[in-house]
């Protein structure tokens, strides 16, 4: 999926700088009611069923656009 190619590129990008943080939201987050059942939940899950709901990037505001530009919107 073409997501997840640009969405592994920016991960990989986000890291090569230090002042940028990117965090993916996933379903399994997203239904979790508890930090301790979202991690029961998350062991259990596979990458493959690991639906991305939702991407946080926080930083430097023009870093965070420069990496950020060339992301589709999630559907």
């Amino acid at each position: 999926m073409r997501e997840n190619l640009v969405l592994d590129q920016s991960h990989r990008l986000a890291g090569e700088r230090e002042q940028l943080n990117v965090l993916c939201l996933t379903e399994t987050l997203r239904r979790a009611r508890t930090y301790d059942a979202y991690l029961t939940d998350l062991a259990a899950t596979t990458e493959s069923d690991a639906d991305l709901v939702g991407v946080i990037v926080a930083g430097p505001r023009n870093q965070v656009t420069k990496l950020t530009k060339r992301l589709p919107p999630l559907a």
